[in-house]
């Protein structure tokens, strides 16, 4: 906290002027040093917080605090090492209510532990935020719990939006709320784009009944949230009983890793749904009985669009369908001009598309353009003209469309656009196990294009010879290699164009279950060492080395080693530990 001193010492009064010949100027009247401050009301906790200084710690005594007249505002700025503690007396002890209960976060190096917000209307507020993070970085929600949050207001429980970098939410459970968990909207605006580097982590997010369009977790938002190369990391969270939107969390933007997560028992699954360069790493999709798998029809357990994802390790049990690498929704091709040239990096072509704009149908996020015989993918950001509601793409000099646009290009040169959903292209999906899924356990639609299927492993049961573990479209470009299948009854291997792709394998893995998950064991010969030594798969789904000389088939490598990571149960979630805390 900032400190008052009386300037007096040993009887002589030091007054500020009379440093000044010395050649700088010192103020003793502000000194800022650590300091606890303990509040007893939601004024004198905002105050504290405005006022302090880094490594000062905020204390909020016990009790039930009604918020819906006033906003909490986290506002403090600490230092790398010397954050500022914000904290409840005792973890889960504060409890936050009321009809309208709302919170900013907008300083930076905040540590914001053990509050419980609960019983929360947020009717009539649909699209707001209960905390925005905002203008705010490198703070940490951690140990908090959300219950009863919602109440059909359809609002965010966290946003994450303007100029907010390296921020953490951790150790967090959400618990009967209606609305999204978290959402990072990262649209394509110079200020939202900068919101990087996110982590979410060890939280718990269950119980969500309401059938709402709401995911736990949102990672982008609107047509351009996909051209933003976010960074985030999204590791060891439960996704449990979480009925709400068909994607359990959708992932619209790039360069992101999402591992080590567990999907149980929910209506929706894992989508990359835009943006490219994601991680899918040694998740887990798990549907445990009858009653959930009739509760939940058509669910699928990860949908992939755009290009260049790994997905590796993953381990899905039940379902409806397990991978699905989903379709382009193209649509109508538009001959377009270029009406301006960009002078530098990062500005734009302009390009008339040549069609009338009437409603959100053409907010899309990718554009294919051809030209000359050749094509190319290019993002673009929807731009109309206001009076003739004309419809222009602005694509970006510099971006994955630099060698299609060249600085050759002048105004006046006519393009083929393409608006449309993204393709999958240049997929690796490696090293996953999928067991006894209802309908199609990899299931490849007409548009994808250069994907490499590596030591997947996939065995089903089913009466029905309508399903295949594996089921391509025409027109797929696909390429397999030591996949093994083991189809049980009438289910099929194969449902496509041609005869079985040798890269596809029948045989039985002879798995075990261990009451975790299905596993090898040492006499799953046609798994152990049968697989393709890949690079970009050194560890299983548990943290063990593979063999590089020959990886065993899906997501476990049959080992002697010691299990680095299980599958997650404990650790996780909102806990009622006091700061400071270990993790």
């Amino acid at each position: 906290m900032r400190k008052i001193f009386s300037g007096f010492h040993g009887g002589i009064v030091f007054i500020p002027f009379l440093l000044m010949f010395t050649g700088f100027y010192f103020n003793p009247f502000t000194v800022a040093h650590a300091a606890t401050a303990r509040t007893n009301s939601i004024s004198e906790f905002n105050n504290a917080i405005a006022n302090a200084d880094p490594g000062d710690t905020i204390i909020l005594t016990d009790g039930r605090y009604d918020t819906s007249s006033t906003t909490i505002r986290f506002s403090a700025n600490g230092t790398a090492g010397n954050e500022v503690v914000i904290t409840a007396e005792t973890p889960g002890g504060v409890i936050f209510t009321g009809p309208k209960t709302f919170a900013d976060v907008s300083g930076s190096y905040q540590i914001i532990h053990g509050f419980h917000l609960k019983d929360i209307d947020t009717s009539g507020n649909w699209n707001t935020n209960v905390i925005k993070i905002n203008n705010a970085s490198h703070n940490r929600i951690t140990n908090c719990k959300f219950e009863n949050i919602g109440q059909g207001g359809g609002s965010t429980l966290i946003g994450v939006w303007y100029n907010s970098p390296h921020n953490r939410f951790d150790h967090n459970t959400w618990d009967g709320n209606d609305g999204v968990g978290i959402e990072t909207p990262l649209r394509y605006y110079e200020d939202m784009r900068k919101s990087t580097h996110t982590k979410i982590d060890h939280n718990v997010f269950k119980n969500h009944a309401k059938d709402d369009a709401s995911e736990a977790l949102r990672l982008g938002r609107g047509a351009t949230s996909g051209l933003v190369k976010a960074f985030m990391t999204i590791e060891y969270n439960l996704f449990e009983n979480w009925h709400g939107d068909p994607e359990t969390f959708s992932v619209k933007s790039s360069n992101n890793l999402i591992r080590y997560n567990v999907v149980r028992n929910c209506n929706g699954g894992m989508k990359l749904r835009q943006g490219d360069h994601n991680v899918l790493d040694g998740n887990y999709y798990i549907l445990e009985d009858d009653r959930a798998l009739e509760d939940y029809p058509l669910a699928i357990a990860i949908k992939i669009k755009g290009s260049d994802h790994k997905v590796i390790n993953n381990y899905i049990y039940r379902g409806w369908h397990g991978i699905s690498l989903e379709k382009a929704d193209p649509l109508p091709s538009y001959r377009g001009t270029v009406t301006s040239k960009p002078t530098s990096t990062n500005q734009f072509y302009l390009i008339d598309a040549n069609a009338t704009w009437t409603d959100g149908s053409y907010n899309k996020q990718y554009v294919w353009i051809t030209s000359g015989g050749g094509q190319g993918k290019a993002y673009y950001i929807q731009d109309t003209d206001a009076v003739n509601k004309r419809l222009y793409c602005k694509v970006k000099k510099g971006g994955p469309d630099a060698d299609l646009l060249s600085d050759g290009v002048t105004s006046g040169s006519a393009y083929t656009i393409n608006p449309g959903d993204p393709e999958v292209r240049n997929l690796l999906l490696a090293n996953n196990t999928i067991i006894n899924i209802a309908r199609n356990s990899i299931m490849i639609k007409s548009t994808s294009k250069n994907c490499r299927l590596i030591n997947n492993l996939a065995q089903n049961v089913k009466d029905s010879g309508v399903y295949s573990i594996f089921n391509q479209s025409t027109g797929a470009q696909i390429f397999y290699e030591t996949n093994l299948s083991n189809s049980i009854g009438k289910m099929k291997t194969w449902i496509g164009p041609g005869g079985q792709p040798q890269g596809i394998i029948d045989g039985d893995p002879k798995l075990k279950f261990d009451g975790r998950m299905h596993r090898l064991q040492a006499i799953s010969d046609n798994a152990i060492n049968k697989g393709t030594p890949d690079l970009n798969v050194k560890l299983d789904i548990e943290g063990q080395p593979r063999d590089p000389s020959g990886q065993d088939i899906g997501a476990d490598e049959y080992s002697s080693q010691p299990i680095v990571r299980a599958m997650i149960k404990e650790g996780i979630g909102y806990a009622g530990v006091q700061w400071p805390n270990s993790t």
